[in-house]
């Protein structure tokens, strides 16, 4: 056995999770998860294709107007054409289709790209929200890879891989783009083509041809900010942690490391549950990875193998384990993997059948845990 786990503190029993990692109910495409939100976009070779499904809580939707006067709310699911790939943020949603972008969800700050009248409603801590349902970007070029995050969304341009993003502006999270629904998108500041968008919250890092990252959002500004690796093959800036796969630098993860997230179990087990993030230099993960995802307190990496290895804090079973526990070293999750997202404290993957496999902190309305 190449790896083993460590455990500082056992938390419950392991009746307190359920059977991980656990299957959606049908076949996907596609999937995008946020940290109370999970959507799908069905199998096309098994179901209708582009068909949107919900496997966490919903995104806020519109509320209908009918002729009397009355109100009645709108499908949760918006009517949707064809779609091949779908992001999600906070509060929002967006799905790809033939080029064409189209969001739903709240668009109080704008992550909808779209200036139409809000309904004026608030949500259960007062805060002013702006549910709209699913229309087109009307102002964006045609896009191959859409992106979203807290209260924003990126795209790259089919074209000439230039970035847009929209939403709220606040700690530089749009790189200082700005889509505008009357007027023309202006691209984010990036000396080259890029070729892969990821978002992370309020963090957004682009790769370009050249295999270089450059990250923009809380903590780095508006101008875009160049990444000290080259030959950049994945990254991801989580909140307190991040993680880069790079022919400069191989697989390294930087920053918080209470849970042992960024590889440093030695630092970890001498940490101790009342130190804030007990930070580590960039560590090497001794893995061939081709792609990193990361958490709150939990990384997960998805091999050039097929297999999906986790290591982190596995107190919601964010780990793809059974048993739970504060500080977990790399394991497999699961074998056969060809997709990977994480979000705050849950995990997700696409095998070789399109099958989804999630596991960690999925809630529905009530506070149960849901999987399908």
């Amino acid at each position: 056995m190449r790896t083993g786990l460590i455990f500082l503190a056992l938390l419950g029993a392991c009746s307190d999770l359920p059977e991980l990692p656990a299957p959606l109910a049908h076949p996907v495409h596609d999937l995008a998860l946020a940290d109370m939100h999970l959507i799908t976009i069905d199998d096309a070779d098994t179901m209708d294709a582009g068909t949107v499904s919900y496997a966490g809580l919903p995104i806020p939707h519109a509320v209908m107007t009918t002729s009397d006067g009355t109100t009645d709310p709108a499908p949760a699911i918006p009517e949707l054409p064809i779609a091949t790939s779908a992001a999600v943020g906070r509060a929002h949603a967006c799905v790809l289709s033939r080029g064409d972008v189209y969001c739903w969800g709240d668009n109080a700050h704008g992550a909808l790209g779209a200036h139409r009248a809000c309904p004026g409603t608030t949500d259960a801590n007062g805060d002013a929200t702006c549910p709209l349902d699913a229309e087109i970007m009307p102002t964006l070029p045609k896009i191959s890879a859409i992106a979203a995050g807290d209260d924003m969304t990126c795209a790259i341009a089919i074209d000439d891989g230039r970035v847009y993003c929209w939403g709220s502006a606040l700690d530089g999270r749009l790189g200082g783009s700005f889509v505008s629904a009357l007027g023309t998108p202006e691209p984010v500041a990036l000396p080259d083509p890029v070729v892969t968008l990821r978002i992370q919250n309020d963090r957004a890092c682009a790769i370009d041809t050249n295999q270089l990252a450059w990250c923009w959002g809380n903590g780095l500004g508006a101008t875009p900010v160049r990444q000290r690796m080259t030959g950049v093959v994945d990254i991801a800036l989580g909140a307190h942690h991040s993680c880069a796969i790079s022919a400069s630098d191989g697989f390294q993860c930087w920053g918080a490391d209470r849970n042992g997230e960024s590889g440093d179990f030695a630092v970890a087990k001498k940490c101790g549950t009342q130190t804030p993030f007990c930070e580590v230099a960039p560590t090497t993960i001794p893995l061939d990875a081709t792609r990193v995802v990361v958490g709150e307190r939990h990384t997960c990496a998805l091999t050039r193998a097929g297999t999906v290895d986790c290591w982190g804090s596995n107190e919601l079973g964010q780990l793809g384990r059974q048993d739970s526990f504060l500080v977990g070293e790399i394991a497999v999750a699961r074998d056969g993997i060809i997709a990977l997202q994480a979000a705050y404290a849950k995990t997700c993957a696409i095998d070789v059948d399109h099958i989804a496999w999630c596991w960690g902190d999925y809630r529905d309305a009530a506070g149960d845990r849901v999987y399908q």
